[in-house]
């Protein structure tokens, strides 16, 4: 499985990423900042690097800056809400592999995942919880099933008890009247 580092100041950016690419089957790693995303960078350990362009303490030029000085050969796509084409070309001539603008198109794509996500979230717990709901039903009907039988020997077993004795009275009876009928 891939994994990705996604390095974002912004949390709810770095949860969109993560729900999406998660969804898709990346293992996913984050950073809130620039310093941060440098050390985990560093290891080596991730296929894909995401990253700001605006961030405090080190920004995403820096990051890039960083990685190509300490030989980090992770793909790095910038990721900006505030770039210009020059920021992109900037980014891209220093090494950066692609920039995301994050704009409002951008946003309403996140928004858009998000919502596919959540949606297919949701319907899996619903089916989740009618198959539940139809194995319930199905042993409530069995144990319902088990406690006619158990009802039904019992009610038998009761009339085989008292039939028993009444055969029996009945046939003590017979005994009798035929002694009286041989006399």
């Amino acid at each position: 499985m891939a994994k990705i580092l996604i390095i974002d100041d912004e949390r709810a950016i770095r949860r969109a990423l993560r729900e999406i690419l998660e969804f898709e089957g990346f293992e996913i790693d984050e950073a809130e900042n620039g310093k941060e995303g440098v050390d985990k960078a560093k290891s080596g350990l991730y296929e894909i690097i995401f990253c700001d362009i605006k961030m405090p303490l080190m920004d995403g030029m820096e990051v890039l800056d960083e990685l190509i000085k300490t030989k980090v050969e992770t793909p790095l796509i910038m990721i900006s809400g505030h770039g210009n084409i020059d920021t992109a070309v900037q980014a891209i001539k220093k090494g950066a592999f692609d920039l995301a603008e994050a704009d409002i198109r951008f946003a309403a794509w996140v928004k858009e995942k998000e919502n596919s996500i959540q949606a297919k979230k949701d319907g899996l717990t619903a089916g989740v919880n009618e198959d539940l709901k139809n194995r319930l039903k199905a042993e409530v009907k069995v144990n319902e099933a088990r406690q006619a039988e158990i009802a039904r020997k019992s009610a038998a077993a009761a009339l085989a008890a008292v039939a028993k004795p009444a055969e029996e009275e009945a046939d003590e009876v017979e005994a009798v009247s035929d002694a009286v009928d041989s006399e």
